[in-house]
């Protein structure tokens, strides 16, 4: 589950809910995208937001169960599942599995221009939104970018971080050396 208030309009309210992990359904796919207008209402009105033009097209797997480079389900909500709200516009959502992708109120687009072949967009595996006044910032699996305009053109911000993103690691007996593996990067020293 993943919520986002429109800090324009905090009426308005995203909510994106996963396929629990169950042997039923797409498991690890996304349920669907949902927004209300009247988020602090004691009944809110909620009105699914339809998914299939991230995915492909039948909307079952939507941004964070669809591998948009490889054009293959690869239902993973469970690990990359991340939703914003513009904040300057409440009808503009960013929402990221693998790649990324904004809503207008009527149309998606990848904003994050991965393909198959790398070397041209960012990196996949979305893990972190956030705004910094209008520079739209994110986290993912290759470290940081940013883009300041919704997605066109991005930076890479890595070249100054020292980051890596560890799954599992041990130290040696007498602290002397540490061993690691790392999240789709190689190796560190």
């Amino acid at each position: 589950l993943e919520g986002a208030i429109a800090i324009s309009n905090p009426d308005i309210i995203y909510v994106s809910i996963q396929d629990a992990i169950n042997g039923q359904g797409t498991d690890g796919g996304l349920l669907g995208l949902w927004v209300t207008s009247n988020g602090w209402d004691p009944a809110p009105l909620w009105t699914q937001i339809p998914t299939g033009g991230t995915d492909d097209g039948t909307g079952t797997k939507g941004y964070c169960g669809w591998d948009y480079a490889f054009r293959s389900a690869s239902n993973q909500c469970w690990y990359d599942q991340e939703i914003i709200v513009d904040p300057t516009n409440p009808n503009v959502i960013y929402a990221g599995g693998i790649p990324i992708w904004k809503y207008d109120g009527t149309t998606w687009t990848e904003v994050s221009h991965t393909t198959a072949t790398g070397g041209i967009g960012i990196h996949v595996d979305q893990h972190a939104f956030a705004f910094a006044g209008s520079l739209f910032v994110v986290g993912n699996d290759g470290g940081v970018w940013s883009t300041a305009d919704g997605g066109v053109t991005w930076s890479d911000l890595n070249s100054t971080l020292q980051l890596t993103q560890f799954y599992e690691g041990d130290l040696a007996q007498d602290a002397s050396l540490f061993l690691a593996g790392s999240q789709d990067n190689g190796s560190s020293d």
